[in-house]
């Protein structure tokens, strides 16, 4: 649980920023915004941001996630989609 709301948030902001105005994103934002497409919760954290920012995403997340990092989210997102479909 973050004991602050101002830090917790601010990592969320950089992100959008860097989304809206199509700017690159450092590994940080690009781990994150990874970690967000592969959970789905690029729907909650991004919610506003037009259609254009989120195919940013898709593209830079693909650029700069290392390979490692890269393959790590592949597998999780196959995971989570099998999980999500054995629920239903």
């Amino acid at each position: 649980m973050p004991t602050d709301t101002d830090r917790a948030a601010w990592a969320c902001a950089r992100l959008t920023v860097r989304l809206e105005h199509g700017e690159p994103l450092p590994a940080f934002e690009a781990r994150l915004g990874g970690l967000c497409l592969v959970t789905g919760l690029d729907d909650f954290v991004l919610t506003g941001l037009p259609a254009e920012a989120r195919r940013h995403l898709h593209r830079e997340t693909a650029a700069r996630l290392p390979g490692e990092i890269a393959e790590l989210f592949t597998i999780a997102r196959h995971r989570l989609d099998g999980a999500s479909h054995r629920r239903r």
